[in-house]
């Protein structure tokens, strides 16, 4: 049989959709707005403007499904799913930029390298040799060295790990 779409709608060219981890929701982008899908009811339940148009985003939910992340060549965005309100819009000067990805509730992986927390909005960690980064589960799947032609080595960590949370704690 020939494969139906169920619901469609157009989104932000090059902007990449984040899906909750109960795979209730799809957050997207339309550029001059965000907004999140119901999947199993096939609406729109949720939009916020952005204050500035996104040019290529990527947006993501954190392991529980309370935080909405965007980032592309405009400010981090970070938004408290049920509220609304945005809790960071930070510029992007000084900013890594690349890839991002929640590792944990309160913190971003960005470019698989650069460990960004967001109550405190700063990078508090940077990983070297991590050439790719994915999440996996409650864990953070790196693969490191391994340049063309030689050995590489797959890491699957939990992020933080207790030796950067006691070396800010201490």
């Amino acid at each position: 049989g020939v494969l139906e779409p169920v619901y469609h709608f157009q989104i932000k060219g090059g902007s990449i959709p984040g899906i909750s981890p109960d795979r209730r929701y799809i957050c997207y982008s339309r550029g001059e707005d965000i907004g999140v899908l119901d999947v199993e009811k096939g609406e729109v339940v949720a939009a916020r403007p952005v204050g500035s148009s996104l040019t290529w985003p990527g947006l993501r939910f954190n392991p529980t499904g309370t935080k909405i992340a965007s980032q592309d060549h405009t400010p981090l965005k970070v938004w408290d799913f049920l509220s609304g309100e945005r809790l960071i819009d930070m510029p992007k000067r000084g900013f890594p930029h690349g890839g991002f990805r929640f590792v944990s509730d309160s913190h971003l992986l960005i470019s698989g390298k650069a460990l960004f927390d967001i109550g405190n909005q700063l990078v508090i960690w940077n990983y070297e040799g991590a050439a790719a980064a994915e999440e996996f589960g409650e864990y953070c799947c790196f693969v490191a060295g391994g340049s063309s032609g030689s050995s590489g080595l797959i890491i699957l960590e939990r992020i933080p790990q207790q030796v950067v949370t006691d070396t800010l704690a201490g």
